[in-house]
């Protein structure tokens, strides 16, 4: 029988029970306590500080993802900082007149990240945005670690818990670093795909773990918000989007609303980025869309020293004979690497051929200043390469990425043979997700994201599953359109293609650099 210790956890005074070796940030996350932690419990945002009270009586400051649970203990967990939120138009509630404007909040909750914006009624004006990581993912990194863990009861009611304290949190947090009351939101719309939707409404998700893979409902969800644990929301209602499937979500659905691919005669492509990414067809006259695997690497996890895109991460990297960073404001000192930098280092170190077509991080070959091949090295028997003296990324982060990179070009693959599309057809090409909102398309190409497609246009949304929710937020009628567009998606599960596995196989491997010649120059498939 495994040990088990009492956690105090203040100011809330409350008591929960851990097992020894229990990570402490998982405890509090579990026990549904509103902490910071941007970089997946690898030490490197330095966000979930707390204080923990010593037997002397002294407290002691650490960080509760690097404390293991070996007794009793008594913690102080700070308030939230507020540097996660980015205030946008807060001068339209001080100048325009808005302290008393009609309001609304939209939410994309995400296997990995949680988002919002707080914008007005009817102008869908944003006023502030905040982020954080999903809690939940103390169960699993995926949706099917998710639905596994569901299976116990107990545990799929503690997720539903974790969500909809998170939701409230942050919706408490944007009201309060604004200045924006409880009466004035309207409503709060929450888009994510269906495992995210049913959690937080409270409905069972095991069904979707197996054969026939069967959600308890695709519908639209309207509440009152009381009921869901808001309730200081007397005049706010809970708005959730329509699904298309089990592995297509209302996430999904705000994109197609956003992009309006829907009513386009031309064939059009919308790819939403995230640990699932979803991949949408509209061709002669039909939607078709598919669901793979990318992981959490995209988003700044599984990553040695990655995070998601807030203050203090990497966004963008430029190698020259020196380096080049661009971080997000918020800290004097880069804190770690979210998706966009990731994606900008890969694409550098290919084209400065320390990375060639099969992934492998390489020691230069004279093509680079002596300054950047310094910071090639050694670690723990294998390559990596150092940002700063602090900041690495190593041969394991770059097969991360490969498999990201590898699940949505081969989902592509296969919707193409499926369709029978060819990618001289496409004429527009829609790229969603948070990260993608600094991305460069030749580093996309460069990486061997997608197959050419000679005649078409790239569009980098950020998040449409944001940008859709707000839409409905502004404008509930929309709501039933957006069933209109669940109900009309031909959903192709990945699963029924003959070859998949194949297929992914062949779509592990970078472009390679024209520039470098040799092995570095293998054409894309």
């Amino acid at each position: 029988m495994s040990e088990k210790f009492t956690i105090s956890i203040l100011p809330e005074d409350k008591k929960v029970v851990a097992e020894k070796g229990e990570n402490l940030l998982d405890v509090l996350l579990k026990s549904s306590v509103q902490i910071d932690t941007a970089c997946g419990s690898q030490g490197i945002c330095r966000k979930c500080k707390v204080r923990i009270m010593g037997k002397n009586g002294e407290p002691e400051t650490k960080l509760a993802c690097q404390i293991e649970i070996i007794g009793d203990m008594e913690v102080l967990v700070p308030e939230v900082d507020t540097k996660s939120i980015q205030v946008v138009n807060n001068g339209f509630l001080e100048v325009d007149g808005g302290l008393d404007s009609e309001m609304a909040v939209a939410f994309d909750i995400g296997t990995t990240t949680l988002k919002a914006e707080v914008f007005t009624i009817p102008e869908g004006r944003t006023i502030a945005r905040i982020s954080s990581l999903n809690p939940q993912r103390v169960f699993g990194h995926d949706v099917m670690s998710r639905i596994q863990a569901a299976s116990n009861p107990n545990n799929a009611a503690t997720m539903t818990g974790m969500i909809r304290k998170s939701i409230e949190g942050m919706c408490k947090r944007l009201l309060k670093r604004t200045g924006i009351s409880y009466e004035q939101i309207s409503r709060i719309v929450i888009a994510g795909n269906t495992v995210m939707l049913h959690l937080f409404f409270g409905m069972d998700i095991t069904g979707m773990g197996k054969y026939p893979y069967t959600p308890v409902s695709l519908s639209a969800t309207v509440e009152d918000a009381s009921p869901f644990g808001f309730d200081e929301f007397i005049k706010t209602e809970i708005i959730g989007l329509p699904a298309i499937s089990s592995y297509l979500g209302g996430d999904l659905v705000a994109g197609i609303l956003t992009t309006g691919i829907h009513e386009k005669r031309e064939t059009s492509l919308l790819i939403d980025i995230g640990t699932n990414a979803e991949i949408i067809l509209s061709y002669n006259g039909s939607l078709i869309a598919t669901s793979c695997a990318a992981g959490p690497a995209l988003e700044g996890m599984n990553i040695q020293c990655g995070m998601t895109a807030g203050p203090g991460a990497i966004e963008e990297v430029e190698i020259g004979h020196e380096i080049r960073l661009n971080i997000i404001p918020g800290y004097r000192q880069p804190l770690g690497l979210c998706g966009s930098g990731i994606i900008d280092l890969i694409a550098e170190l290919i084209r400065v051929g320390l990375i060639d077509s099969k992934g492998r991080m390489l020691s230069s070959d004279g093509h680079v200043s002596q300054e950047i091949q310094s910071r090639v090295r050694k670690y723990k028997g294998t390559h990596a390469f150092y940002l700063t003296e602090d900041i690495l990324f190593t041969q394991k982060d770059v097969r991360q990425v490969q498999l990201a990179k590898g699940a949505i070009l081969s989902g592509f693959r296969a919707l193409k043979e499926y369709s029978g599309m060819s990618p001289e057809d496409v004429r527009s090409v829609y790229i969603a997700g948070e990260f993608g909102r600094n991305l460069k398309l030749d580093h996309i190409k460069r990486l061997g994201f997608l197959d050419d497609m000679p005649n078409a246009e790239y569009n980098f949304l950020g998040n449409s599953s944001i940008a859709g929710a707000k839409m409905i937020g502004s404008n509930p009628s929309l709501l039933q359109k957006a069933e209109k567009i669940a109900g009309k998606v031909a959903a192709f599960p990945l699963s029924s293609f003959e070859g998949y596995q194949r297929l992914f196989v062949q779509s592990l491997e970078f472009p390679g650099n024209p520039e470098m010649g040799g092995e570095n120059a293998k054409n894309q498939n």
